[in-house]
């Protein structure tokens, strides 16, 4: 860093501190100086500020006696984040960062805290973290932008499921009823109205994902497997609203532009072929384990280049092993493995 950008910080400090013994015990100190440039943003400064400036002496010589005293990411087990001044430190948040981040770029000695604007928060000794506190009554803890509904192929297909399922019974197309099994029915009818709401809002519980899942594996046993060629025909025309039918099986391998083909539309009791080939369209109907496979391969990523520290009343976890623990707030929420 160049002198005269050192000399800037040191200007701007000494132009904001009012506490000023803490500023006689540490002006002067190089370190503080970096920790001070390395702060990610001029509205977490000003929080780190307004935060000394409201100790008093003894607070500040507890803060400055833990001042990048640690080097090991392990010595987090042995930091009270639960009375006196760490866990003061610890409490601080601001725009773009959470709580532990501050403390953490305080205590060790080679550590860099990145802001918003980066997909880890904590830099340590050339290794990423990433920092997440939780209740030890609500342990999961979500996972923020790299964790997003939005960008993972698993929730589209959830969101594509009920567009089939809504698609399927829109203007009393088919009678669902007369045609589906007791245990088909049932797991259709139990996915309700309000499902459809919190699922394309983003908010999936472990009991509607259980919904999804009882589905797919549902209609995974509905079989059609010994059924031989195209049995769902859609008409467009320029003018004319799509039209969708049933039709009785046909194979369509070597016609030539020219051929006459003849359709036969199915009768009711095929209205049946036609629901279930709609639904083996998607992925999880034809592979409902394939569900949990992909939203793990989606946690499994998140940590693919670094960890996660998880910090509770009760301790501290440091892993690269998560699991889920629900969909909330259109982000992935995780627990540790």
């Amino acid at each position: 860093m160049s002198t005269s950008t050192l000399n800037n910080i040191k200007t701007r400090f000494s132009d904001k501190i009012e506490n000023q013994y803490f500023q006689s015990r540490l002006e002067s100190n190089s370190k503080f100086i970096d920790f001070l440039s390395n702060l990610p943003g001029s509205k977490v400064y000003d929080c780190f500020i307004e935060f000394i400036n409201g100790l008093n002496k003894k607070e500040v010589d507890d803060l400055i006696s833990i001042f990048k005293t640690k080097s090991n990411i392990n010595d987090l087990f042995s930091i009270n984040y639960n009375s006196g001044i760490e866990k003061k430190l610890f409490e601080l948040k601001e725009i773009g960062i959470g709580k532990g981040e501050i403390m953490m770029a305080w205590i060790f000695d080679d550590a860099k805290i990145n802001g918003g604007g980066e997909s880890f928060d904590l830099m340590l000794n050339g290794k990423k973290y990433e920092i997440k506190t939780a209740s030890d009554e609500n342990p999961g803890v979500r996972t923020g932008k790299e964790g997003a509904l939005t960008s993972k192929n698993f929730y589209k297909i959830m969101k594509d499921t009920l567009r089939r399922m809504e698609n399927l019974t829109s203007n009393n197309k088919f009678d669902i009823k007369s045609v589906l099994t007791d245990e088909e029915f049932l797991a259709w009818t139990n996915i309700n109205d309000d499902d459809y709401i919190k699922i394309n809002d983003g908010e999936i519980s472990k009991t509607r994902i259980k919904k999804l899942k009882d589905f797919y594996e549902v209609f995974n046993r509905a079989g059609v497997s010994d059924i031989v060629g195209y049995s769902n025909l859609i008409l467009r025309g320029p003018n004319e609203i799509p039209k969708e039918l049933s039709i009785e099986p046909i194979s369509f391998k070597d016609f030539k532009p020219g051929d006459m083909i003849t359709l036969k539309i199915a009768d009711s009791s095929n209205i049946r072929l036609y629901i279930l080939t709609e639904l083996k369209r998607l992925k999880y109907v034809r592979d409902p384990q394939a569900l949990d496979v992909d939203i793990q391969n989606e946690i499994d990523n998140l940590t693919k280049n670094k960890k996660f520290i998880i910090i509770r009343p009760s301790g501290v976890v440091i892993t690269s092993k998560l699991k889920l623990a629900g969909l909330t707030s259109r982000t992935i929420k995780v627990i540790e493995a």
